[in-house]
């Protein structure tokens, strides 16, 4: 028998895909953080941090942005990138 999704199981997917961006783009921030910055900002910071360089913009506006918009600017650095293994399984 197929169970017929309801309203509230789709968007518990959405939410639960949109975490699982989250967290691959933190990890794209300690990656571009090691690159960068050499380790000393991480995660989001080391992206805000990247986007207010590259762009000029203030900390608050590159903090103001959606991950969805983050990603998009992103997508050129991102495009070699592949989350590491170990961290693979907790974004399932």
């Amino acid at each position: 028998m197929k169970k017929h999704l309801t309203e509230n199981d789709y968007h518990l997917g959405i939410f639960i895909t949109e975490a699982k961006h989250a967290y691959a783009l933190e990890k794209f921030g300690d990656h571009l953080g090691g690159q960068k910055f050499y380790g000393k900002v991480k995660g989001f910071e080391a992206i805000h941090f990247y986007l207010v360089e590259k762009y000029r913009w203030t900390l608050s506006y590159a903090r103001s942005l959606p991950y969805k918009d983050m990603r998009l600017l992103l997508i050129e650095e991102m495009k070699d990138w592949k989350l590491p293994e170990e961290f693979r399984a907790q974004a399932l």
